[in-house]
């Protein structure tokens, strides 16, 4: 988990390094509930950029709305590859590597306590 913490956060912080910021606009927000009947969000956003006008779903499902249709937002692009964008927050850019960084902590803890 340390490993794919890592990985994540090289990618992330990649990503940020190449990206520009543009400001866009949320199309749509999809509710969805967990196994354990938490909402999680995923918005669906566009930007324009002089290669065109772009929108954006992300995979990753994050419990904090993203905001209300319409609403205007900072987008993370990457200037190579424009449909690849995040929301730019920390939700939304260090999720993934903060969660699994934290997931790999505990289980170091417990596995240290056993031993």
């Amino acid at each position: 988990m340390l490993l794919g913490s890592m990985t994540f956060a090289v990618d992330t912080a990649l990503f940020i390094r190449n990206a520009k910021s543009v400001t866009g606009a949320i199309d749509s927000t999809a509710e969805m509930r967990s196994y354990d009947g938490d909402t999680l969000y995923q918005a669906t956003f566009s930007f324009i950029v002089s290669e065109g006008t772009y929108a954006v779903t992300p995979q990753s499902l994050v419990s904090t709305s993203p905001g209300t249709i319409g609403e205007r937002i900072q987008v993370l692009y990457d200037v190579r590859d424009p449909q690849c964008a995040r929301i730019e927050s920390f939700v939304y850019t260090w999720a993934i590597p903060v969660v699994l960084l934290l997931l790999a902590v505990v289980f170091d803890v417990i596995y240290f306590a056993i031993c």
